[in-house]
């Protein structure tokens, strides 16, 4: 197991039990690697694991705000988020497309489909996702979904900073 904080800095860490460490959590954001062998085995290519790890993307987002940072670069997106019902509807296409897939829209059915991770995810204009408690709708002639609807289905995580009113997409991606 390997703990680094943003800079790379390695951590030190207690074992603390079979599946249980102890570390002190810096400021910053860190990353635990952790590489399983099986019972027996020992791992002596550390470029096999390197070359295999994940990366994780971040992207936030501020309700009212079009520009977008994604992994610590801005950029400009021509809708900003918004807030329907107590819920937060963010544009598809810049959160799909910069995760990595592919969004379509076929607009006789008022269908969007994500394509991502080899996952298809079909959503329709209006029809409320029952879960999440609102429905996908067109803001500005642009196609508006409840994040937390995406993130989950996309396999990503999501934060909410109230105070700011910004949130964080963040979601890990497998090296190639």
């Amino acid at each position: 197991i390997k703990i680094t904080d943003k800079n790379g800095k390695e951590i030190t860490f207690t074992k603390q039990g079979n599946s249980t460490f102890i570390f002190v959590m810096p400021s910053s954001n860190v990353e635990v690697k952790a590489v399983f062998t099986k019972t027996g085995e020992t791992k002596n290519d550390e470029s096999k694991t390197d070359s295999s790890t994940e990366e994780a993307k971040t992207i936030k987002m501020q309700i009212g705000n079009t520009k977008v940072t994604v992994d610590d670069k801005e950029i400009s997106n021509d809708v900003a988020p918004v807030i329907v019902n107590d819920r937060t509807l963010v544009p598809i296409r810049i959160v799909t497309e910069t995760l990595g897939g592919e969004v379509g829209w076929n607009d006789a059915t008022k269908t969007v489909t994500l394509k991502i991770d080899g996952k298809e995810i079909i959503m329709t204009i209006g029809k409320v996702l029952e879960a999440y408690g609102v429905a996908p709708q067109i803001i500005n002639s642009r196609t508006y979904v409840p994040i937390r609807f995406v993130a989950d289905e996309l396999g990503a995580e999501v934060q909410w900073n109230d105070e700011t009113k910004t949130v964080t997409v963040i979601k890990t991606i497998p090296n190639k």
